[in-house]
């Protein structure tokens, strides 16, 4: 039965950045949250949008590669994110990041500290190119109170 199915289902990871896919994303984020309210340890996660600004066509290689902007830009959130957060691309222009045993205020310095290295970095086939990035911080303990609610409304019904 497998064997008729195409393979592309199976996929956890985002072909052009690399990254982890929104689906293996979401497996993470369930135990992530689980294991921070099990053992009361505080968990952040960090949504980032980013905005280059460039001209489309700017962006295209003489070989037709349009993409290497964002894989670019994702080797660079390897690159600065810590070792045991999980990062991974969650649409075209957003990423996600999680951070176990970082409270929500750690995780905004840390969007702070993210995007000034971002204003100085220089992309190697575009160095004029600007990028920036917007980000929503939410997590444990800080917004368990506006969390609760939302859990309750999503909880399937009991008869």
């Amino acid at each position: 039965m497998y064997e008729e199915k195409s393979s592309n289902w199976l996929r956890l990871v985002d072909e052009e950045t690399g990254l982890y896919n929104r689906l293996l994303l979401v497996h993470h984020l369930n135990e992530s949250h689980a294991r921070a309210r099990r053992y009361h340890i505080p968990l952040s996660c960090i949504l980032l949008q980013v905005n280059w600004w460039r001209e489309p066509e700017e962006c295209i290689r003489e070989d037709g590669d349009s993409s290497f902007v964002i894989r670019e830009l994702a080797q660079f959130l390897i690159h600065n994110v810590r070792a045991g957060d999980i990062l991974g691309r969650w649409a075209a222009n957003e990423f996600l990041l999680i951070t176990p045993f970082t409270p929500p205020r750690a995780a905004k310095l840390a969007v702070k500290k993210l995007s000034d290295k971002l204003g100085n970095h220089e992309f190697r086939d575009l160095p004029s190119l600007t990028i920036t990035i917007r980000a929503g911080v939410s997590g444990l303990p800080d917004d368990e109170r506006e969390l609760r609610p939302i859990r309750r409304r999503s909880a399937p019904h009991r008869a």
